[in-house]
């Protein structure tokens, strides 16, 4: 039985990993869900897994190096104090960490391996994110090497999604890359795509999946929003992964361009993902 996250059995799980949905959760119910526990939170955490910036960024700002290019202009404890008006954007990397979210955590993952198992898969990775925003900010457009189940606390969001695997929206060329080189931000929005997503409103109580490599960005509304999000790897998305990496490594050490990887399962991918590990070994990990 679900703990946290709750599924339509049907519609839902059809859905998942191709295209964005809403679904119920129960974090909210929690008492560390409120907005003074997840503050008090944030300021005991060590620094290294704390994330400030503005939340006034363009939407084709660079997430990964917000925190340096659009830093807050007061303190960490100022800026929580004050989130109705100090334009701030606090991202938390593993609250898990503290002793009182670990519980919270460890159901989460429960939940998403009772998932996996009734979808035939197993989760190989897994991690817990904390957001924290001032009213109207902006979580710029970016795609995760995951899939997300985001789970609304406080205020309201407005998620802004495309379906994975586009061609035309990303280029083969373009996620091959991304995926190959951790260090790699997704190729900006175009203007051509900015109305062409789905946009899912959730508020407290209510999250929204988004598949593995689907394109995103998040705008909260009129209030102080937080949420909290766990992002995670199949065996199935991990292969994808490994199939793109393989495709990376042939087109860039040997000039070849292989045959594209895309969201239905292929027998060759399952060779490529083979021939990568064997590359990974035969190359000493330097792939």
């Amino acid at each position: 039985m679900y703990k946290y996250i709750k599924l339509d059995q049907e519609q839902q799980f059809s859905d998942f990993n191709k295209r964005s949905f809403k679904f119920n959760q129960s974090v909210v119910e929690t008492p560390l869900a409120s907005l003074d526990s997840l503050s008090e939170l944030v300021l005991r955490l060590p620094p290294e897994h704390v994330y400030a910036s503005s939340s006034k960024v363009d939407i084709n700002a660079n997430l990964d190096t917000a925190h340096k290019e659009h830093k807050i202009e007061c303190s960490l404890e100022h800026a929580l104090e004050n989130l109705a008006t100090s334009d701030s954007f606090v991202m938390v990397r593993s609250p898990e960490i503290d002793e009182q979210y670990k519980e919270l955590f460890t159901g989460l993952k429960n939940d998403l391996e009772q998932l996996a198992q009734e979808l035939g898969t197993e989760i190989t990775d897994s991690t817990l994110y904390l957001f924290i925003t001032s009213p109207n900010g902006t979580t710029p457009y970016h795609i995760d090497r995951y899939s997300t189940f985001l789970m609304q606390l406080t205020g309201t969001k407005e998620v802004y999604t495309w379906e994975p695997w586009n061609k035309e929206q990303i280029s083969d060329d373009e996620l091959e890359t991304f995926v190959a080189k951790t260090h790699k931000v997704a190729p900006s929005l175009r203007d051509e795509f900015v109305n062409t997503s789905t946009k899912t409103f959730i508020k407290p109580g209510e999250g929204a999946h988004i598949p593995y490599l689907a394109p995103h960005w998040v705008k909260t509304c009129d209030e102080v929003s937080a949420s909290v999000s766990i992002i995670f790897n199949t065996k199935e998305t991990q292969k994808k992964g490994l199939a793109l990496r393989f495709n990376e490594l042939v087109k860039r050490r040997l000039g070849i361009k292989l045959s594209p990887i895309s969201g239905d399962k292929k027998i060759s991918d399952a060779i490529k993902v083979f021939l990568f590990k064997v590359a990974a070994k035969l190359l000493s990990g330097k792939v």
